[in-house]
């Protein structure tokens, strides 16, 4: 008994989490309950209120089914959705329907756990070895077999990748405006310049002939000695490094807008303060 509700716990967290990406790209869809037979399809499309109260249904059954992650032993169970897990969706699912005082109940029960923690070295948190380390709460792991795509969608032309996702001068713009050097190198790579984390590239080759912008995302990159094969171009699409869907700075903005959204700006600035402070940031 404790295991199916578990697995229905999991089950009902990954329903949660596809149609949650569902509702945001296109508003209000079919909804599917657990007694769906083939005689009722087509299912007419839900409202988008419908909707999102469905999805914080399924994340509301999880946190409540759901172990912690401090009670999981083995790489493959932490890599399982657990009861944090549940909780940071069903604050993210909250903001955006706009219950805000839903939002800021989930999200301070995930903070109550006291599991999760903020890197104090930002970059770290991009490390290729970095699997479910204490700022993450939910993630897809990967290897050489099992891999993660992103590093060669995005990256470099020059090294094999796709050159997906180029980061924008805007986003640029905003971290050099604020002074913010730590994030910046962390996130965008720039033609010329040292690639944080590698020390086999201090000065990355951008093929502006190919991107005329010179950048790409840092935080999907791999350095050259920890790739697959190691010191070669992306040859292979499976590259060991984990993909982090939801970490503890992301619930703690949430928190932050919701509870600003409630007339409540001391523990907005508050929570908003302690991920700026992690990357030197005035508050």
């Amino acid at each position: 008994a404790t295991l199916r509700g578990r697995l229905v716990g999991e089950l009902r967290f990954l329903r949660g989490f596809f149609y949650m990406a569902l509702a945001k790209n296109y508003g209000g869809v079919p909804l599917y309950p657990a007694n769906t037979t083939t005689a009722d399809i087509p299912l007419a499309r839900a409202t988008l209120d419908q909707t999102w109260a469905f999805i914080n249904a399924d994340f509301e059954a999880a946190a409540a089914n759901l172990p912690q992650r401090k009670d999981y032993t083995t790489p493959q169970d932490m890599a399982r959705a657990s009861k944090g897990a549940a909780l940071a969706y069903l604050a993210y699912a909250n903001l955006w329907s706009g219950h805000y005082d839903s939002t800021v109940l989930a999200a301070s029960q995930l903070l109550g756990l006291n599991e999760y923690h903020l890197e104090p070295n930002y970059g770290d948190i991009f490390k290729t070895a970095y699997y479910n380390g204490q700022e993450s709460i939910f993630e897809i792991g990967a290897n050489n077999l099992i891999g993660n795509v992103n590093p060669v969608t995005a990256g470099g032309g020059l090294d094999g990748g796709w050159g997906w996702h180029v980061p924008s001068s805007n986003l640029e713009e905003a971290f050099l405006n604020e002074g913010d050097s730590i994030r910046r190198v962390n996130t965008i790579m720039k033609n010329g310049q040292a690639v944080a984390g590698d020390p086999q590239e201090p000065s990355w080759n951008g093929n502006v002939s190919g991107n005329t912008s010179g950048r790409n995302w840092r935080k999907y990159y791999i350095p050259q000695a920890e790739r697959n094969p190691a010191n070669q171009g992306y040859t292979t699409r499976w590259q060991p490094k984990p993909y982090i869907f939801m970490r503890l700075a992301n619930v703690m903005l949430i928190y932050a807008e919701a509870a600003a959204r409630q007339n409540d700006p001391a523990t907005a600035t508050s929570l908003l303060n302690q991920v700026r402070a992690r990357v030197n940031l005035a508050p």
